[in-house]
Formats: C-alpha cells, sequence, structure tokens
C-alpha cells in the first residue's frame, strides 16, 4: 500500500524511507545541484535546522536545505573545513 506522490507514481513507505535515508547521506548536496538545475534561476539557502522559518524561504522560491549534522563527514563539518 502506498501513497500518489502528485504526479500519479505510487510511493511505498519503503520507498519514502529510502530517499530521506538518500537525502540524510548526501553530504556533497549532489540533490541541491539536481533541483537548481532543473530550472534556470533556481536558489537554494542553507540553515541550521532549529528555529529557521523554512516556510518563509519556500515562499520566497528557495530550497531550504538544513546543514546541521553530527556526522564526521557531514556538511557542517565539510563547510567547517573550506573556511
Amino acid at each position: 500500500m502506498g501513497a500518489e506522490d502528485g504526479v500519479g507514481h505510487t510511493v511505498t513507505f519503503d520507498d519514502f524511507i529510502a530517499r530521506a535515508r538518500s537525502l540524510s547521506d548526501d553530504v556533497d548536496l549532489t540533490a541541491v545541484a539536481q533541483w537548481k538545475a532543473r530550472a534556470e534561476g533556481r536558489k537554494a539557502i542553507g540553515h541550521m535546522p532549529t528555529y529557521v522559518p523554512r516556510e518563509l524561504i519556500h515562499a520566497s522560491g528557495m530550497l531550504a536545505v538544513g546543514i546541521g549534522d553530527i556526522r564526521p563527514d557531514g556538511p557542517v563539518h565539510v563547510i567547517e573545513e573550506i573556511l
């Protein structure tokens, strides 16, 4: 049993969990780059996940990208290395 994804595809719970896990493990932010590449002018903004009004970011047409992570190879640590 599954739910429709808005474009007529059935998504099972296992599909949903697999997608969530792949996004969580995407420390190179490949999914963000792919989202931006699908339409000219798309922008993404990184934020620390807690207390950010993601609805306002989304309403402005941008993709809200949480960058808080405790893993040693997570986005926060990658950004710290760059800085």
